[in-house]
């Protein structure tokens, strides 16, 4: 009799010590996802890019096509930052360069030095060019087109 007590009393302390272990990575996993979901959802471009209208003393635009460029005015840089700040995207990954790019940002800003965002159709890239040690990262847009490009081939001179 105390054979089988001693079975049954041993199969239970491994059941719990596995319960234990089971509890420990189950709430170790949320705690995870509890920290790493709001980094994996859509953002404001507003967040993402660090800074704010009134931080950036200018910004030129580059058509890619032509390499031309133009310096926006004050009121085209207000809408520029309007249209930009509704946009919601999603990080995708690190790069140096953006594919089906139809034009390319040069903010000046006060406190971030020089930062470059490439624009395509589904996608863009934000470069800080003025601090070598930072990465550039591509983000995708979340929703449909807000007419951010069509704004922006407009200011293109034809």
């Amino acid at each position: 009799m105390c054979y089988i007590y001693n079975k049954v009393a041993e199969q239970m302390k491994d059941a719990s010590k596995r319960l234990v272990v089971f509890s420990t990575v189950l709430g170790l996993l949320l705690i995870c996802a509890g920290v790493l979901i709001p980094y994996l959802g859509a953002k404001d471009l507003a967040g993402v890019i660090g800074f704010e209208r009134a931080q950036v003393r200018s910004v030129d635009l580059q058509d890619v096509s032509s390499q031309a460029v133009l310096e926006l005015s004050e009121e085209q840089t207000d809408t520029l930052m309007a249209l930009l700040n509704q946009l919601q995207v999603r990080r995708a990954g690190k790069a140096q360069a953006l594919q089906g790019c139809y034009a390319r940002l040069f903010f000046e800003t006060e406190d971030l030095g020089e930062i470059e965002l490439m624009l395509s159709p589904e996608k863009l890239l934000i470069n800080p060019t003025s601090d070598s040690a930072a990465s550039s990262w591509v983000y995708r847009l979340e929703q449909a087109d807000n007419g951010l490009q069509d704004y922006i081939t407009g200011l293109i001179p034809a």
